[in-house]
């Protein structure tokens, strides 16, 4: 396909790679957001630092579209990069204005610290 949507059946392509199984989407979606908001509920030590509890988050399926067409996108095109096929970002792609809080801010200053690009 050109436009970067893959067909869950389609294992012909490089989207697909060998003896992969993909879990029902509702279930990896609902065990990965239950095991992310355990951990936020708890006080955690991120690199010496301790770090409150923070709240729940949600499932947001409109980030969840952009990331499997960006996925796809690179699977097909064979390429990793923030930046699309077609030059299109995050931002650009989502159907809701997108803000950054300065804590967010400070957290990716601070990963790309300790994992620089």
């Amino acid at each position: 396909m050109t436009d970067g949507n893959t067909d869950a059946g389609d294992t012909t392509g490089p989207s697909a790679p060998g003896n992969v199984i993909v879990p029902d989407d509702t279930d990896f979606a609902e065990q990965m957001l239950n095991a992310v908001n355990q951990a936020r509920a708890q006080e955690q030590n991120c690199g010496g630092e301790i770090m409150p509890a923070v709240p729940a988050l949600t499932w947001d399926y409109d980030l969840q579209e952009a990331a499997f067409r960006h996925s796809s996108d690179m699977a097909n095109g064979g390429f990793m990069s923030h930046t699309g096929s077609d030059n299109s970002t995050l931002i650009s792609v989502l159907p809701i204005p997108v803000t950054l809080p300065m804590h967010g801010a400070r957290t990716w200053l601070r990963v790309r610290k300790i994992f620089p690009l």
